[in-house]
Formats: C-alpha cells, structure tokens, sequence
C-alpha cells in the first residue's frame, strides 16, 4: 500500500472547506453555494504555492464570506450582525486550526530533517563531532564512538580534553587545548594526532577543528571532524625508513651509482661515483656523460643507448672513464631505463671500478705464461712460441733451435738445505743465464731444475755455442747458503728446427731424449742431436728408460716414503699423511721422482708405477693396524691415465677388498688436468669409490686455468693449494689473496683445505688465521721413509702395552 503523502496546500485546503462548511451550515446557505465557494477556494489554491501567501488567501476568503452574509442579509439588520459575529469567529477558528496545523507540520519537517541528518551523521566513517565554546563534547557520531568500544554516555557531555580519546596523555590534551584555544580566534586548526582507540591499541587520526558562528556572527561551537590515516602512517614511515636504508645505502655504497637524463647530464651521483672521476658533487653534476668519456667508446656508447631504448637494460659492457687528473679508469656497467617524478626518461646505471681486478687480471695472465719463481717464461708459453715458430717455418727459411737443460746435483741443495734455498739457487741462477743467451732468444723455466731455450733464427753451429756458454756458466757457478757452497752441473740437450721437424710433440721429445742422453753419458754434458741420429737418439732413450723403470719395477727397486699433513686448528688431532714414491738405482742410492716420473708419464708406464704403490701401499697398511687407527687416513697420487683406466678402478677395488682397510681410511690425490681430460670416465671412478667410503682430494688446485670453471663437477672432499701461491704469501699480497679466495671458495663448498710448500711458521701462522685446514711442507716434516714410521708407531704401542 503506497504510503499518503499530504502537503501543506493539501491542510490548507482541509481548514477552508472545513470553515465553509460550518459557515454554510450555520447560514443556511444552499450547498451549491458551498461548492462555488469551495471552487473558488481550491483555485486560490493553485495559485499560491508559497506558505506565506496563505495569509492573504485568508483574508479574500474572509471578505468573500462578509459580501455573501450582507448580500444574503438584510443591511442593517440584527442578523448581519449576528452573521459578521459568527463569520469572524469561524475565521478565527480557521486561522487556529490552519495555524496548528502547520506547526505540526513543520514539527514533523523539521523531525524528519533531524532524523535524516542524524542517519547521514553517524553512517559517515570519518570521525565526527560537535564541541561547545567552553570545549565540552556535545554529540559524536557512531564511527567516532563506536571505534574505541564506547557508549554515548561515556563521553557526551564531558570536557573533550577528558574524554577516552585523549585522557591517556598530558601531551595529547596540551595539543588539544592549543588548539581549541587557536578556533576560538577563527581559524581552522588541522594536525595530526594519536589517540587511544581501544585496549592498549592506538590510532593516529587527521584532525580538523573548525569553528561554527551563529546568526550574530559569533562562534559559538566547534566542529571536530577526524578520519583515521594509521595505515598510511605506517607507510609513511616505512617508506621513510626504506628511503633513508637506500639513502644511506646509495651515498655509502663503494659502488659507483649514478643518474643521468637522455642527454647524458649527471642527476645525481654517490660517493662511490665520484671516487672514480676524481671530481667533487658540485663538479661532477655539472658534466655530462660524454666528457667523462674517451671519444674512442662514442660507437660502442651509441649501441648501448640504443639497447636501453629497446630492451630497458644496458651492459655489463666494460669502457673506461675519465679521471679528473685526465688519467683512464676502467670499469663495468651495468643500467637501466626509468622514470623521474615528472615522468621524464632518466638512466640509472651502477659503476664498477675495476682496476685492481683488471691489474690482478694482467697478473694473472702474466702468470699463465710465467714461472712465479724465476719471472721466465713457463712451459705453456715456450712450447707455444715454439708452436708459432714451426708454423712459421716454412715461409721464413730460417734456422731455428731448442736447447733443453736439466741441473745436475740440484737435489742435494734441496735435501741438505731445504726448498727455500733451491729457490734461491734458481733465481740466482736465472740471472746468469739472462746474462748469456741473446736478446731474441727465450729463456724458460719448464718445470722443477728444467729450463729451455728456444734460440730464433740461429744455426745449430751457432746455438752449441750457445749451449756451451750456458753450461759454462752453470759450472763456474757457485751457490752460497747458511756456511755452506754448492755447485751443480747441467746436462744438455740440442736440437735443430727445420722444415723436417714434423710437431711440437716430436721436437720436444727429441729435445728431451737428447737432454737424458747427455745424462746417461755421465752428466754435465751437451748432447746435439742431429737429424741422421734422430731415430737412434730417441730410440736409445725409450729404451733406457723403459728398461730401467721396468726393471726396477721386476725387482722391486722402489719404496715409499710418508710427508706428514698436519691440521692447523690445534684442537684438531686428525692428521694424516701423504705416500709419495722413490726408486733406487743399482747401487741402492735413492731417486727423487722428479727425475722418473716424466719419463713414466711419458712413455705410458705411469700406470704400472702406480699399480705397484696402490698394492704395495695397502699392504703395509693391513699389516699395521695400529699405525693405520692412529691416523684419519693416508693419501695416494694417482696419475692421469691411472684414473680413466677402468681396469685401475678395478684392481683398487679387489685391494680394497683384499686388504679388509676401511675406505675412509685412503684418499686418493687426483690433478685437475688429469680430471677434466676426461671427465665423465673421471666422475664414474670417483663416484664408484666414494661409495666404498675413500675420499678424493683435488692436488694442485689454482695452477690449472679451469679450476674453478670444473671444481663444481669434481666431488672431491679436499683442495690441495697449489706451493706456487703458498710459499710467498708472507711476501706477495696477490698470492695472499689467491690462497684466501681458494679456501673460501673450498670452504663454501664444503671441502677442507690443504696448503703445500709450508716451509715456516710464519707461512703456517698466516695460513691459521686465514682459515686453511691442513698444511704440508718442510715446515712441518719432510718426507720420511714409510718403514721408519711404521716401526716407530710399533714400537710406541708395544711400549704401551708393557
């Protein structure tokens, strides 16, 4: 049912006819005169829409009814008087009753209008109030009350300052009274505030006080409206801290970081930044990219540019800067496209200085083609200038020759001395051999108390000339150390390069057999091989060698000696130790390995020599059950063909076996050359032995340009720092921090380190503090005959048992 809707024309209308009516019936009127008048009436009606014209609806409705009583009455008659009597107090009670009608009117407006702007007041969710003049809380509305768990009577009616809200803090209500006190003179107070919103919860809300003025123009209440801006606070702050964390991260980073717009002009730029152009913050953000840029770079730098515009990103690309001091820095770049506030283009690029890394770069690659001891070229790079040499040939119709060396007697300078002493004989030594060999020529180091020399455009004549300065150099030669002279001699091989020399293999091996030739005729001499003795020459030493390393291997002419490795935690007491294998000659004297095991390796009998140490290894350690549980394990070095050699993993195996030892209790020291020569083969025989419990140990790690490219595929459970970058770590800050960056990278790989070539305590005091688990070197104990320690290690128990 549609709800009646009654305006106020409708009452208006109501009250008259009402009036009329009583009029009429008082009168005696016929109703049809009624129904004129009450035509009339509703036109007037719809002629006036505005209430204040009511009244003068009134008064022609009234003079109506007078000119019908007097034209219905006789004039001057008693009943005319009766009749404007009767006329004036229906009007009377007409005006009345219209007069009540519209206060109960406008008392149900005005009800109405209450209710709708209360409805509208408390649905709003800002926080709403209405505040006296002396601050006394007049209303709120339900968001205001209800958020802190309130009842309206809790706080209407009660000073503001002293409401729920406020009540918990001085500070708070001081803030407050300011500003009500500051409305009062008119203004608009607007601040942020925390109040209390609940059990021992908080909010921070956007407060407004404005004042309200009555018809005199006088204030006379307060309005207080607040929304609650918590959340957005606490995201005001957060990205406040977030941007102080990358301020502070920005300005203190030794990273260079720098923004600049598409024009190249410097925006902004860090501490970092400025440290590698040498100019102030002033300076440098008044240049452009470009002048910081050497103009070789302007194609490369275009390219860039156009890679950002496409892709967003840039780099890493290395180019160089501009120093303040006009000197060039190199660095790595990296960037990226974004936006300012103003939405405007802008690159941010992050600058790497790398200078040191470029110099250890040089370093490095200066040490990949130089022997670290001597400063002579190495073995890589002479057999490569001899390589380039050979291809050469051909088009030069040049003579060219390669002279081998080997010192003679060099061992005992290391044996009565110590390794620190037959270093310094080879650096001595080096200096007197520059001092001989041509400007053109290449003096090399190859390896041990080898050297070579690879003489360019130069006649076979001219270099036995050579030769024999180089050896008469070597023997009037006299080396001092500690009270004590050596002299040592040279043997010599000689070998002409020519059109016949087939490879850089055959020419090395004919070097080498003429070199050991010199030896087997009794030492300190020259040995030239020419091209019609070629054949007999390496022939005749194949088969010296061959016949000796097979014969000493028939009649068990070898022996094994043990290096202790020693760990450097002193609360560690698990040591262990390194088998390595000596010959004996016919006349019982012994031969360090350097001396057969090339020629082994050479002529493919590597692999029976290390037949003969696994088993005879294995052996000695069964045998000896207590030296064994004494130690946490022995180590044994397997060459490179021994390791891709399936019937090698075999034989291990059945010995293992055999020998009823505990796989942990060997490890077996693999190269990294020998490793990634075939790498599938070498994963299967570690694995294979992994799963039988021994461990692997990666031997002369960081000589090898691909250790750490391969060290991620090799399971091994130690790294063997390479003696070239231990020896001189006290001394070479580069090599100080190679040993650091190998047994960090080892430790997070979870392999313990060793470090050889340990030859004093300040070596194995700086290896401690570096974290190196393990050292090994004459600084620790020499090799010592495997027997001895066997004997010792009995002869303790024994003692301890009686």
């Amino acid at each position: 049912m549609a709800k009646l809707n009654i305006k106020s024309a409708d009452y208006f209308f109501i009250s008259i006819v009402l009036a009329v009516t009583l009029l009429f019936i008082d009168l005696q009127i016929p109703l049809g005169v009624a129904f004129g008048v009450s035509y009339v009436a509703v036109i007037f009606i719809s002629l006036f829409s505005n209430q204040k014209k009511y009244l003068l609806l009134a008064a022609i409705i009234c003079t109506i009814f007078v000119l019908i009583g007097f034209i219905a009455s006789p004039s001057g008659s008693e009943e005319w008087k009766v009749y404007l009597n009767r006329s004036l107090s229906i009007f009377l009670i007409w005006l009345s009753t219209l007069t009540g009608i519209l206060i109960l009117k406008s008392r149900k407006d005005l009800s109405e209008s209450e209710a709708m702007v209360r409805k509208i007041f408390d649905s709003m969710f800002s926080f709403v109030g209405l505040i006296s003049i002396e601050g006394i809380l007049i209303d709120a509305n339900k968001a205001a009350i209800e958020r802190a768990s309130l009842k309206r009577e809790d706080v209407i009616g009660k000073f503001f300052i002293d409401t729920y809200w406020c009540s918990y803090s001085s500070d708070v209500q001081n803030r407050l009274q300011k500003a009500l006190h500051t409305a009062k003179k008119g203004e608009v107070v607007r601040y942020d505030e925390r109040v209390r919103a609940g059990e021992n919860e908080f909010i921070t809300i956007d407060l407004v006080l404005s004042p309200l003025y009555d018809k005199h123009g006088n204030i006379s209440q307060f309005l207080g409206s607040a929304i609650d801006i918590t959340d957005r606070k606490n995201i005001e702050k957060k990205l406040q801290s977030s941007e102080e964390k990358y301020r502070a991260m920005f300005e203190t980073s030794q990273v260079g970081m720098a923004l600049c717009n598409m024009d190249g002009s410097l925006i902004e730029v860090n501490q970092g930044y400025l440290d590698i152009i040498g100019y102030s913050k002033d300076e440098a953000l008044k240049l452009t990219y470009w002048e910081i840029t050497p103009p070789r770079y302007e194609a490369q730098e275009k390219e860039q540019l156009q890679s950002i515009l496409e892709t967003g990103q840039y780099g890493p690309y290395e180019k160089e800067y501009i120093h303040k001091n006009g000197s060039t820095v190199p660095v790595l770049l990296n960037g990226s496209l974004i936006k300012d506030e103003d939405n405007n283009e802008c690159i941010w690029s992050t600058v790497h200085d790398i200078s040191e890394l470029k110099k250890a770069g040089e370093k490095l690659t200066y040490q990949a083609s130089h022997d670290d001891l001597t400063d002579l070229i190495n073995r890589r790079e002479f057999e490569r200038r001899a390589e380039r040499l050979l291809l050469t040939i051909g088009s030069t119709q040049s003579s060219h020759a390669l002279c081998f060396m080997d010192l003679d007697q060099f061992k005992v300078v290391n044996d009565t001395c110590g390794h620190m002493a037959g270093d310094e004989m080879l650096r001595q030594l080096t200096t007197e051999l520059k001092n001989v060999v041509r400007v053109r020529d290449t003096l090399a180091r190859l390896g041990g108390d080898e050297f070579g020399v690879l003489m360019e455009h130069c006649s076979l004549d001219d270099a036995h000339r050579v030769a024999i300065s180089l050896q008469k150099t070597i023997q009037d030669y006299q080396f001092a150390w500690e009270g004590q002279t050596f002299k040592v001699g040279v043997s010599i091989g000689l070998v002409a390069i020519t059109e016949m020399t087939p490879n850089l293999t055959e020419l090395l091996k004919d070097a080498d057999a003429a070199c050991y030739m010199a030896k087997d005729q009794g030492r300190n001499r020259i040995h030239v091989s020419h091209a019609d003795d070629i054949d007999i020459a390496q022939r005749h030493g194949e088969m010296q060698w061959v016949a000796r390393l097979n014969h000493a291997l028939e009649e068990d002419r070898f022996c094994l000696y043990a290096q202790i490795i020693e760990p450097l935690d002193t609360a560690n007491k698990n040591i262990h130790y390194e088998l390595l294998i000596r010959m004996l000659d016919d006349s019982g004297e012994i031969i360090p390995p350097g001396a057969f095991l090339p020629a082994a390796e050479r002529y493919n009998l590597i692999s029976k020599v290390d037949y003969w140490v696994i088993e005879h290894a294995f052996d000695l350690l069964a045998n000896n059950p207590t030296f064994l549980e004494d130690i946490n394990f022995c180590s044994i070095n397997l060459s490179g063909a021994s390791l891709t050699n399936p019937d090698v993993l075999d034989f291990i195996v059945v010995q293992l076996d055999k020998s009823s030892i505990d796989g942990h209790k060997i490890c077996f020291e693999i190269t990294e050359t020998a490793a990634i020569s075939n790498l599938s083969m070498a994963m299967k025989f570690i694995s294979t032995l992994k799963e039988l419990g021994c461990r692997f140990a990666l031997d002369d790690f960081g000589s090898g340009l691909s250790s750490f490219a391969y060290l991620k595929n090799l399971p091994v459970d130690f790294l063997k720092i390479d003696g070239m970058f231990v020896k001189d770590i006290a001394d070479d800050p580069i090599d100080h921090a190679m040993v650091k960056s190998i047994n960090e990278i080892g430790q997070v790989m979870g392999m313990k380190t060793i470090a050889e070539f340990v030859e004093n305590d300040e070596i194995k005091g700086m290896l401690r503090e570096i974290g190196v688990n393990y050292a090994q070197g004459y600084g620790i104990g020499k090799p010592l005959p495997l027997n001895d320690l066997l004997v010792s290690s009995n002869h303790i128990k024994n003692n301890k048992d009686s």
